[in-house]
């Protein structure tokens, strides 16, 4: 059975971010996640490639996918063989037809049932499917515009963190970053490039860089290090910590293996902080376009198979090729040389081309099938290189410190860090005695803990009897600090000890060097940590302190307020510090 939905005329570029990114698509049409991807190499030495999507009912669909080609700003196939459940092959096509001065989208999809008992089921999941797809295309901005759905909305929290992070940016870089937070796709918003963004923005990359660099201790990004296949260039792992790379790498689907260079394969990119927008844990498509910008065109060819293409070259280097040891051909592209390329396996050395609409005569002479590829090199000069970041500045400045002994890794982000401490301790102690005043100390870890857990938050490390505790947000770390003061207060009543102990609390938030150690676990430093302990000595018995960076949010001051607590300011002379800093406390009265 096939199916054909046609969209209206529309800006070529949204157009096809829309079709090639076939991850957002099944998404908008309610598909299952896939289950599991892998790549087999058969007896030819050819990258297959494996997986099990999610059908209806909770059904497990296996496949390999055996035809999955695109040419960037025209087309993207993809066609599925399963070994069980109710469909024996499927094929999606999403095309851009040229048109004045944009282009019309339309989606074509091919299903057959592995045998009659399963067309209704199969019909059924395909008008769904494509009802939803047809809005989607619907939903496509006109030529010369771009999209104005807003795919997410920033929590109170995250948006607070995005305007006080503008305050310090420049405004057309923080309206362009905050525009992108809440319309980008999910994929894209997983691996930004600031230099990327500068050149679609035309606007200067050191700027944007800066400014990303510095949105990471504001709370608003992280930043981690991709290694890329030097191939394909395809991210083969990646690390949050600088520390964490490995010594070698290998990318399945060309065959290779290569040493990580910071200077040459490791590439910085951004995602946005958690609290801003959630990790895309979940995947929904294999190999498509999207996903490997830098590859314009990619054809599965059968053995013996031909195929002609007219792709547009723009001026500069490319290279087209198959992997696996085939070994690649260079193509120099400038404005006088050949308008057609011949390509076969076993080919090799370089071509001059002329630029503008070039004619592909690939032809695949082997017994296996093959995967070539078009490969715009000069794209490469769009990465930020972590030599380059590791020498930039501002990462300097703000980020800097992820040098350390090799058996410890490092990270830097923005984090909410609590402090707690019990008031009247060395009394208890002196009353009851070290044994019974320990099991008490001991006891009360556990209520903490469970209240941090519940508020989303871990326990970094107890001192004596105060505990280091990190949260991902200044909003759940007041939410926290409430219930402590209270579960501790009901607990200390109930048992009756004979002796009066209370909590205090402190927190602050900002940016934070967190460290690992193989002996010691995770832990954090620098001047977060320190303004957080500090801020926790001037509380006193049933006091929540913290810093004029959290009282900025309005959530967390509606908390205190819905309890009917009085927040006093207070500037304090606090140790390591040159000047006042402004804090904030409520007191809370054992009854209440």
């Amino acid at each position: 059975m096939e199916f054909t939905i046609t969209g209206h005329l529309t800006d070529a570029t949204a157009a096809w971010d829309a079709i090639s990114d076939t991850d957002m698509i099944n998404r908008v049409g309610g598909s299952s996640p896939m289950v599991d991807m892998s790549i087999e190499r058969d007896e030819h030495n050819y990258p297959k490639v494996m997986g099990v999507a999610g059908g209806p009912a909770g059904i497990k669909l296996p496949f390999e996918e055996d035809d999955n080609r695109w040419v960037q700003g025209r087309y993207f196939r993809q066609g599925r063989t399963y070994s069980a459940g109710p469909l024996l092959r499927s094929i999606w096509e999403g095309r851009l037809e040229q048109q004045g001065d944009g282009v019309i989208p339309s989606i074509w999809t091919q299903m057959t049932p592995r045998s009659f008992v399963y067309t209704p089921i199969v019909a059924a999941v395909a008008r769904r499917l494509n009802k939803r797809w047809q809005a989607y295309l619907d939903g496509l901005p006109p030529p010369g515009e771009t999209s104005t759905e807003k795919l997410r909305t920033l929590e109170p929290y995250a948006q607070g963190s995005l305007d006080r992070w503008a305050k310090g940016a420049d405004p057309e870089i923080a309206e362009r970053i905050g525009h992108l937070l809440v319309h980008e796709r999910p994929l894209e918003l997983q691996r930004m490039s600031a230099f990327e963004l500068a050149d679609r923005w035309r606007l200067d990359r050191d700027a944007v860089l800066k400014a990303m660099v510095a949105g990471v201790g504001d709370g608003i990004f992280e930043l981690y290090w991709s290694v890329k296949c030097p191939r394909c260039y395809a991210q083969t792992t990646s690390t949050g910590m600088l520390g964490d790379l490995a010594d070698h790498a290998a990318c399945a689907s060309c065959d290779v293996d290569f040493s990580p260079d910071l200077g040459d394969n490791v590439e910085v990119l951004f995602a946005p902080h958690p609290s801003v927008a959630p990790r895309v844990e979940q995947t929904f498509c294999t190999l498509f376009p999207a996903s490997v910008p830098e590859i314009e065109a990619s054809f599965i060819m059968a053995p013996g198979e031909s195929i002609e293409e007219r792709m547009d070259l723009r001026p500069g280097r490319w290279r087209i090729g198959a992997g696996s040891g085939i070994g690649d051909v260079g193509l120099e592209v400038s404005d006088s040389g050949d308008m057609a390329v011949e390509w076969k396996p076993g080919d090799r050395g370089g071509r001059d081309v002329k630029a503008g609409e070039v004619a592909l005569k690939l032809r695949n002479e082997k017994d296996g099938r093959v995967r070539v590829q078009v490969v715009r090199d000069d794209d490469l000069d769009q990465r930020v290189l972590a030599s380059y970041l590791t020498t930039f500045p501002e990462f300097q400045r703000t980020l800097g410190d992820q040098v350390l002994a090799p058996d410890i890794r490092i990270a830097n982000r923005s984090v909410s860090l609590l402090f707690t401490d019990l008031t009247g301790s060395t009394a208890m102690y002196e009353k009851l005695g070290d044994a019974k005043a320990f099991a008490i100390v001991r006891d009360h870890f556990t209520i903490l803990r469970r209240v941090t857990e519940n508020h989303g938050g871990v326990i970094v490390k107890t001192i004596g009897d105060a505990i280091m505790a990190a949260f991902s947000d200044p909003v759940k770390t007041m939410a926290a600090a409430l219930e402590m003061v209270d579960a501790l207060d009901d607990w200390v009543q109930e048992s009756d000890f004979g002796v009066s102990i209370r909590l205090r609390v402190g927190f602050h938030v900002g940016p934070a060097l967190m460290v690992h150690t193989d002996a010691a676990g995770i832990d954090y430093f620098g001047g977060t940590v320190n303004l957080a302990a500090r801020t926790q000595g001037v509380a006193g018995g049933g006091d929540i302190v913290w810093t004029a960076q959290c009282h900025e949010i309005d959530s967390l001051r509606q908390q205190v307020d819905s309890r009917g607590l009085v927040t006093e300011a207070l500037d304090a002379s606090l140790k390591g510090l040159a000047e006042n800093t402004r804090l904030y406390k409520v007191h809370i009265p054992i009854d209440g």
